[in-house]
């Protein structure tokens, strides 16, 4: 039997995730899950702009 060597996985690089607090101004289905009005929540930065553009959060600062 011979054997084999196996290399490790090379990394991806992947940027950061920064996490983002919103407030939801409208109801938002957010994959599986339903935000309510007023609700505080930790999103990824780009998913908390997305929100923002279309008028359903507001980022805190």
């Amino acid at each position: 039997m011979s054997k084999t060597t196996t290399e490790p996985d090379k990394k991806t690089e992947q940027a950061p995730v920064i996490d983002t607090n919103v407030i939801i101004l409208k109801k938002t289905r957010i994959g599986n899950s339903i935000f309510l009005p007023k609700a505080r929540i930790s999103v990824t930065k780009a998913l908390a702009e997305k929100l923002e553009a279309d008028g359903k959060a507001s980022i805190i600062y």
